[in-house]
């Protein structure tokens, strides 16, 4: 998932537990290990990524929408 759409996912902040204790920067740099892929809050925001950037959306429409979805 993360190798479809690289560029959007080094622009989305990720919400899970893991940027805060392991040092990630962007949702691509947990995709980067294994770890994005065991993730369910990676995996969830890759797929709303991957989709909303397949439907032509600008990268923050995309950071909008997962921040609505995830950052609560």
């Amino acid at each position: 998932m993360a190798r479809s759409a690289p560029q959007v996912l080094d622009g989305v902040f990720c919400y899970c537990r893991c940027a805060r204790n392991v040092g990630h920067r962007s949702l691509l740099t947990c995709f980067e290990s294994d770890h994005g892929s065991r993730c369910s809050t990676c995996m969830g925001e890759a797929r709303l990524a991957a989709d909303l950037a397949a439907q032509g959306r600008t990268l923050d429409q995309i950071r909008h929408a997962i921040d609505q979805r995830f950052g609560s």
